[in-house]
């Protein structure tokens, strides 16, 4: 048999762990609620400090001004039913970056997206994870 006195406190140890745990929870809760509130003022102070905000590092340079040209490169080239180069070339630095490997292109094709879980998903993110992480 069992001695009460071993089950009386091994009770009172789940419940003043779980207690602790609770606890602990709570305070990380209201911490990260405090940071969400201070969010705004802290940005402004961050962006304030890269742009040289009066710390006596000087002006910061301003960076150069970029044109932004709308292009959509889906559209087909003269031939029709092919892609633009500059997405052709997107797709393939895309791919080489993800499987380490010098690739060429030779054929793109559209898929309907099925619906996947959201295992199958995490699966896929860990394997490009660990792929990315060999070289």
């Amino acid at each position: 048999m069992v001695d009460p006195n071993v089950l009386a406190f091994g009770l009172q140890l789940a419940i003043i762990g779980m207690g602790v745990v609770f606890t602990a929870l709570v305070l990380v809760v209201g911490t990260l609620s405090l940071l969400a509130r201070f969010d705004p003022w802290l940005s402004k102070a961050w962006e304030a400090a890269e742009h040289g905000g009066g710390h006596g590092h000087g002006e910061a340079e301003s960076p150069a001004p970029v044109t932004v040209v709308p292009v959509n490169p889906l559209h087909a080239t003269e031939a029709h039913g092919e892609l633009a180069p500059e997405l052709v070339a997107a797709l393939t630095a895309a791919v080489t970056v993800a499987i380490g490997k010098k690739v060429r292109i030779q054929r793109v094709r559209y898929r309907a997206a099925r619906p996947t879980g959201t295992w199958s998903q995490q699966g896929r993110a860990t394997i490009m994870t660990t792929r990315r992480s060999k070289h």
